[in-house]
């Protein structure tokens, strides 16, 4: 495993690139840091071990980033940029691995109106078209909403989200914690300090 940095995940998927069959797609979240990426790059480039293997990359730490003020997607240019960043993308690309961009959690603002994020993101995507998907990381209310209501919206949010990249062949992922915690009833902040709803421990 890449310095235990990448993690694996299987899923089905009928969107497959180049190195994959028909029946699965195999992707790594990778957190890049100008510290460990020439490690990285080195095993990237080991094609003995991994040519093949790996079909996408969701990469974190090269700016790709949610203003939470005015739910615009963002690009940090300093760290879009840097030797570190530039160098994994292209090897990336080099081994017809796609890249995703990891931008961490979703705003509630941007759940109630998606349209500037949806905009914003667009306008990134059509001005760095090699990045072919978007992942979030959303734990916000730990599930990724503890409330139906909560959920509920957020659904709706990403189902917009989704259709419209999709279509213009950008794929959509999100990394969520355990839903069944979600409550049907008014969201309370857990007693213990978490995000979570008023439920036990």
């Amino acid at each position: 495993m890449f310095n235990a940095l990448l993690l694996l995940v299987l899923c089905s998927n009928n969107l497959a690139s180049a190195n994959s069959s028909s029946e699965r797609t195999v992707g790594a979240w990778l957190p890049i840091e100008a510290h460990n990426y020439q490690a990285i790059q080195a095993q990237l480039q080991n094609t003995s071990s991994w040519g093949g293997l790996l079909d996408v990359v969701q990469l974190s730490g090269c700016g790709w980033v949610i203003d939470e003020s005015t739910t615009a997607m963002t690009l940090n240019q300093t760290l879009f940029q840097s030797a570190h960043c530039q160098s994994i993308i292209q090897t990336l690309q080099a081994q017809n691995i796609d890249v995703h961009m990891w931008v961490g959690a979703v705003p509630n603002l941007a759940v109630s109106d998606p349209s500037t994020f949806i905009a914003s993101t667009k306008a990134l995507l059509n001005k760095y078209p090699f990045v072919k998907g978007i992942h979030f990381d959303d734990e916000i209310e730990c599930a990724p909403r503890a409330t139906v209501a909560n959920f509920t919206s957020w659904i709706n949010y990403l189902n917009a989200y989704s259709d419209a990249l999709h279509a213009v062949d950008v794929q959509v992922s999100v990394a969520v914690q355990a839903l069944f915690g979600i409550e049907d009833g008014p969201y309370v902040h857990n007693r213990y300090g978490r995000n979570c709803s008023n439920v036990g421990g």
